[in-house]
């Protein structure tokens, strides 16, 4: 055992200060602490929670959409490269869509409202338009 790498126990059950991590695991790190802050072990906040529900909603939204048209079968998934119709998944997510565009016209500009009415005129004008072939 030729390649065997030598290692330290600690023991960070009892009266343990915390030690700073190795600088690999610092590339990002000035982006995710303050490091005024002392977070008392927890983990930094995730940036995601800063945002405020019409930001969620919007993102959720996104997300749903490009699910819609995935399940549609009219775009390849990005994690297969594969083209596969999953229609009640895509009725499922454009159901979802209808739902959160409710709560997102309640605070957005009328060009957007408009927007949102388009795309979800859209995915359910394909979406009769894939049970048909």
């Amino acid at each position: 055992m030729a390649d065997e790498q030598e290692f330290e126990v600690v023991d960070r059950r009892r009266n343990h200060t915390p030690e700073p991590p190795p600088a690999e695991d610092l590339d990002n790190a000035d982006d995710l602490v303050d490091e005024d802050d002392d977070l008392g072990g927890f983990p930094p906040i995730n940036p995601l929670l800063q945002l405020n529900v019409g930001a969620v909603l919007r993102m959720t939204l996104g997300l749903l959409n490009d699910k819609a048209w995935i399940s549609l079968g009219l775009y390849p998934d990005p994690i297969t490269n594969k083209v596969e119709k999953n229609l009640p998944e895509a009725r499922r997510a454009i159901d979802a869509i209808a739902d959160l565009v409710k709560h997102v016209e309640l605070d957005a500009a009328p060009e957007e409202k408009r927007e949102l009415q388009v795309l979800l005129s859209n995915l359910r004008l394909n979406y009769v338009q894939q049970t048909k072939s």
